[in-house]
């Protein structure tokens, strides 16, 4: 995820977008699926990020006290699409044979 953020999504969006990006990246993705290799993630595991971050995945702050448990339909779509197009330019750039998040929809409730 840092290599795509750098070389990729970091020169093709503007600041704000870059900082959201950032933030999904550092606080969501990385602690749940960071240390898994590139080529291992299946599409079950992928689903399994999305429900736990569904269900439970807010940042526990002085700010979210009152809020939901769970993450926004807004993140998770950012989230959703920060993964797929990390995936795709690794199998783009033949990092990985195959591409899990091509495995048809994926169900991330929103």
């Amino acid at each position: 995820m840092d290599e795509w953020f750098e070389n990729y999504a970091k020169v093709k969006v503007r600041p704000p977008s870059r900082q959201t990006y950032q933030r999904c990246i550092d606080n969501h993705i990385k602690p749940s699926i960071g240390k898994i290799p590139l080529e291992k993630p299946a599409p079950l595991e992928l689903q399994n990020l999305y429900k736990k971050l569904l269900a439970s995945g807010r940042i526990d702050r002085v700010e979210s006290e009152h809020q939901a448990k769970g993450l926004s339909p807004k993140t998770m779509r950012n989230i959703y699409r920060n993964v797929v197009s990390a995936m795709k330019l690794a199998k783009a750039q033949r990092l990985i044979a195959t591409d899990p998040t091509d495995g048809g929809p994926c169900r991330i409730g929103i």
